[in-house]
């Protein structure tokens, strides 16, 4: 069975498939173990406060759906499949943010602490946690990519760029450690549906 148009994804995107959402659901399950939430975002947001504001905020615009779209433009006409994959995978994402976040309602870091024991980057948000709708897009994009490539250098790139734009939600103060692990394995179940 073809996970693109044309050719079977390489053997080595088996691993690149599994191994992401795998590492996302062993960190949900590890901080709700250890209810260790609160704490990893305090040291998180902490020690992301000694790099710049600018960069934070830069790296969470990644996670925006319309930057998502405009970071695809170079694939437009060259790789259909990229853009009709992200565009199938899009709506798996949506439903997996727009669903949980009104039906959970998760508050956020603001709504629980005190807001000067932390720090926050742009607007203080206080509802609709869990999960990370930055993230989702950022692992969505990310995963699209990914398994519709062969380049290793690439792939590991957009990977870590993924990362820092999950990481970034926790810096800017607006999301737990365990909304981010959600976001993370959602956009890349989204990806791999719609690379699929």
């Amino acid at each position: 069975m073809s996970f693109t148009n044309t050719t079977a994804l390489p053997c080595c995107s088996k691993l690149w498939l599994w191994t992401i959402p795998t590492l996302a659901l062993l960190m949900s399950i590890i901080i709700a173990a250890t209810g260790a939430n609160q704490a990893l975002f305090m040291m998180i947001n902490q020690l992301a406060s000694h790099f710049s504001d600018r960069l934070w905020s830069n790296f969470t615009i990644l996670g925006d759906t319309m930057v998502a779209f405009a970071l695809l433009l170079p694939f437009v006409g060259r790789r259909p499949d990229i853009i009709w994959a992200l565009l199938l995978a899009a709506l798996a994402a949506t439903m997996w943010v727009h669903v949980l976040k009104p039906l959970l309602d998760v508050p956020r870091p603001a709504a629980l602490l005190a807001t000067d024991t932390f720090h926050i980057i742009g607007p203080e948000l206080h509802r609709g946690s869990f999960p990370s709708g930055h993230t989702t897009t950022a692992f969505t994009l990310a995963g699209v990519i990914i398994l519709s490539i062969t380049n290793p250098f690439a792939r590991t790139a957009i990977l870590i760029l993924a990362c820092c734009a999950g990481i970034s939600r926790i810096a800017v103060g607006a999301h737990w450690p365990a909304d981010v692990a959600a976001g993370m394995f959602g956009g890349w179940i989204a990806a791999v549906i719609g690379v699929y």
